[in-house]
């Protein structure tokens, strides 16, 4: 016998009533599939944009304090690779680019490296934004 026809000698010819397995259960704190990426937005690590309640919202406030958690050094470090990835990133970016470099530069960094590199690069994505226009 070919393992064709034995399979279909195994398999039933119409379908089952019931699924198998367990029956679906769908806890209460599990987000709909309806509104799956609205109730993502609402979850700070996913969203998209800032909500309007956003001084309000704890663990958003949790997350910006991170951006200034560590030593003078590593926030204006952090703050300037932050700048080089929106850099990279697009012609959009170039604004997010400056924001970044500009909040390295605010820091109480004496690492003159970091700062030469916050300054030269700043005034690269300056000099970039001027020619787009």
């Amino acid at each position: 016998m070919s393992s064709l026809r034995r399979l279909r000698t195994l398999t039933p010819k119409t379908p089952m009533a019931t699924p198998l397995g367990p029956e679906y259960f769908r806890p209460d704190w599990a987000f709909s599939r309806d509104n799956f990426l609205k109730e993502m937005d609402t979850i700070p690590l996913f969203m998209t944009k800032m909500p309007d309640d956003a001084e309000e919202n704890p663990m958003l406030a949790a997350l910006q304090s991170l951006a200034y958690d560590g030593t003078p050094e590593e926030v204006a470090e952090n703050f300037k690779n932050q700048g080089n990835d929106a850099f990279k990133s697009s012609k959009s970016g170039y604004a997010d680019a400056v924001r970044f470099y500009t909040q390295a530069l605010a820091t109480d960094c004496k690492d003159s490296k970091i700062m030469e590199a916050c300054h030269a690069n700043r005034a690269a994505v300056n000099l970039e934004l001027r020619m787009s226009r």
